[in-house]
């Protein structure tokens, strides 16, 4: 047990290591690294047309099911989860509204429906009526609170039926009122029930975590006013190994012998999480930036019992924003797990050592002549099996601490089709299952010799989709590439079908394999300063990856400069959105605000106004860019290398342009200290406008402004090259290194 001065002294120890320590016609250069963007962008520009001929007459072929949830007594139920299953695929998933209502657009099939909601009675499936696309469904409460309450009505009934004077019942309404105040104390209640901190003694167990975590706790509720007092009230921290990784759960007793607070976390960074989410919720700290974080006024108040519990949904939760990159102290607080952290703060949740991604070439021994680039080796050979094999074991041997492994395949479109490669794929039905079988076999011959390593592969373009015949092992996760598809929409919008084939392939993975990985992509890569008005799809499709046997995630956004957009609010977002998938719009429009609020100064509502806006016109859908910057055909929402103006039209931006001007001009002036983050995420209006109107003296001023504030252009390409053309539309001029 350590007592205050050890907080102190270790505390001091370890700051310093804390300090330093989906039509589209030119958006698949992509690849899980970011700096292979631009040498891809050429060969696969054929692929914009493929998914439109496919929904372009969604209404002559597909129809509304309507699903309407209510409670016992009828009442529409909102919020509850609805989905569309045939057989043991589910899929489009939504909520009910208001009116207890959802409604789905699908081709006519024979589905269930299968219905959740928390705090109604579990799980259920429901059957349409023959030939019909309407049904109602009832669910009933769970009476968790019924029995208190059924417990003492039979005491309250039975003393008027043994008395039964009809004319004591309205005689005794008086004193009724009075009793409350006399035999329940409107103080004692509180004192019972809750309990305003005002000083604390913490006590850790020996681990270094539980130390830093019982250190920080003191320190951060000292800022609160709270202060150290051998007789205060006991905060007992440390690791309970019976519960889950990355887990806590918080406990006060309020009176008695045994009155104080427990904070047991599963492992350390189950520990530190469950005092910084304590701090968040009770305390009101917000870790918004790296060196920006804010507290409220109101006092500390615990309630009695569980005070607070979180197991993530999530497992792995990983994030490559500048604003989070590196920065271990805020990646802690808003309970990211990787990549970087100390053994001694938790240590990271996936190591990958050397076997990151794109490894089948160097494991394979054909890396010749460029490493990443090289074709994929003919997974039906034993020589390769063979080598592959050999390879990893070596790098598992030098490298004792990994705990997952990638085994997968090239960032280059060209794979093996010789006749048993062919076969495979023929039976499977997608060339993943290929990779599949190889993979299992590697999983297999490696389990009992590492039975706590994980076996990785992607499925990634080619083998996005899911086989139809091999399961992954059990020590095999597949990492899915959110590569092509809409990202203004959520996946579960039916009405985009440019997010349909990415939606199905998850589902499908979902339902074969209990590891599956997200690669998600966050920024527009080739437009790193443009508006990518996303903000409004990131929750629906954090939920609907967590529905669907997603267990790690890593939103890719723009690690190479600082952001002339939106990217310190994004990373926080994703952050929180990692550590809890099912929160509510309420929710996260909430922590929105507190990020804006503190960020952005007193004018912050004019900031929250143009997300507001970008966003609506975002959903309206656009037109794909040509290279001339006319538009040409329509698409539904916006790539990750597509043209700013693809879903917010050149129309739309002239058409709100002195709204636009208005709202920044605002956010600018009331921006007090604040100045510097508004005029950086102003870059991105001022650059629209230069699409709109090109300019060479204004051209030059953001050029200049840009490099100022370490702002970069684009993936791999951070700077405009001085022999642009300034006084042409930025998509003309030319960027490099």
């Amino acid at each position: 047990m350590k007592r205050f001065l050890t907080f102190l002294l270790v505390f001091m120890l370890i700051l310093p290591c804390l300090v330093t320590g989906c039509n589209k016609t030119n958006n698949n250069a992509d690849t899980p690294t970011t700096e292979q963007t631009t040498q891809e962008t050429t060969p696969e520009v054929i692929v914009p047309e493929f998914t439109t001929p496919e929904e372009t007459t969604p209404e002559e072929t597909r129809i509304t099911y309507t699903v309407t949830v209510v409670d016992e007594n009828n009442a529409p139920i909102s919020g509850a989860t609805v989905q569309l299953c045939v057989g043991d695929i589910c899929r489009l998933p939504g909520l009910t509204g208001a009116d207890g209502v959802a409604s789905f657009l699908f081709d006519p099939d024979n589905y269930t429906v299968k219905v959740t909601m928390k705090g109604y009675t579990g799980e259920a499936s429901y059957t349409f009526a023959a030939g019909s696309t309407e049904l109602t469904v009832q669910l009933t409460k769970i009476p968790e609170e019924t029995t208190p309450e059924e417990v003492t009505t039979p005491e309250e009934v039975t003393t008027p039926e043994e008395t039964t004077p009809e004319e004591t019942t309205p005689e005794e309404t008086t004193p009724e009122e009075t009793t409350p105040e006399e035999t329940t104390p409107e103080e004692t209640t509180p004192e019972e029930t809750e309990l305003r901190l005002t000083t604390v003694t913490v006590t850790t167990g020996e681990d270094m975590t539980e130390i830093y975590a019982g250190a920080e706790m003191l320190a951060y509720l000292q800022k609160k006013g709270v202060s150290y007092a051998k007789d205060g009230f006991p905060i007992s921290i440390h690791i309970d190994p019976s519960l889950g990784m990355d887990s806590f759960i918080i406990e006060a007793t309020l009176t008695g012998d045994n009155a104080g607070m427990t904070v047991r976390g599963g492992n350390g960074r189950g520990v530190l999480y469950g005092v910084y989410r304590f701090l968040e919720k009770y305390a009101g700290f917000r870790y918004l930036a790296p060196g920006l974080e804010t507290q409220t006024e109101a006092d500390i108040v615990i309630p009695e019992g569980v005070v607070m519990e979180h197991t993530p949904a999530i497992l792995s939760r990983r994030i490559s924003w500048r604003s989070g990159s590196g920065q271990i102290d805020w990646l802690l607080k808003n309970g990211i797990n990787s990549p970087t952290i100390s053994q001694e703060l938790g240590g990271d949740y996936l190591n990958y050592g050397s076997l990151g991604v794109h490894t089948i070439g160097w494991l394979s021994g054909t890396t010749y002549p460029y490493p990443v680039y090289a074709s994929n080796p003919c997974l039906t050979d034993p020589e390769v099996y063979e080598t592959v094999l050999k390879n990893l074991r070596a790098e598992l041997e030098k490298n004792p601490n990994i705990t997952i492994a990638s085994v997968s395949q090239t960032d280059v479109e060209m794979w093996c089709q010789c006749p048993n490669c062919s076969k495979i794929a023929e039976e499977e039905g997608s060339y993943s299952g290929v990779w599949i079988r190889f993979v299992n076999k590697i999983a297999t011959e490696l389990e009992d010799e590492y039975p706590d390593l994980l076996i990785d592969t992607l499925a990634y373009k080619h083998t996005q989709t899911p086989p139809k015949i091999t399961k992954p092992h059990k020590n095999v996760c597949v990492r899915l590439c959110s590569i092509k598809c809409c990202f203004t929409h959520p996946l579960s919008d039916p009405n985009c079908p440019e997010g349909k084939k990415l939606h199905d392939d998850i589902v499908g993975w979902g339902a074969i394999c209990d590891n599956v990985h997200i690669w998600d992509y966050t920024t527009n890569f080739h437009y790193y300063i443009s508006t990518f008005a996303n903000l409004g799809a990131l929750r629906e499709n954090m939920r609907f990856y967590a529905e669907n046997n997603v267990t790690s995630m890593f939103p890719q956004g723009n690690s190479q400069g600082e952001s002339g957009e939106f990217g310190e609010l994004r990373s926080y977002l994703l952050a929180k959105l990692m550590w809890d998938p099912y929160m509510t719009e309420e929710e996260y429009y909430g922590y929105m605000n507190d990020f804006l609020k503190a960020y952005y100064g007193e004018g912050w509502m004019y900031v929250r106004a143009f997300i507001d806006k970008t966003t609506e016109l975002a959903a309206n859908g656009g037109y794909d860019i040509k290279g001339d910057e006319t538009e040409g055909a329509a698409v539904c929402g916006q790539g990750i290398y597509d043209h700013p103006l693809t879903v917010i039209t050149r129309q739309e931006y002239l058409d709100n342009e002195a709204y636009f001007d208005e709202l920044w001009a605002n956010a600018l002036a009331l921006a007090g200290d604040r100045e510097e983050y508004v005029a950086r995420s102003m870059m991105q209006w001022r650059l629209t406008k230069l699409y709109l109107h090109p300019n060479a003296e204004e051209a030059q001023k953001l050029i200049d402004d840009a490099k100022a504030a370490g702002v970069v252009w684009k993936e791999g390409q951070p700077n405009v090259l001085p022999e642009s053309d300034l006084s042409k539309s930025p998509y003309y001029w030319k960027y490099g290194s």
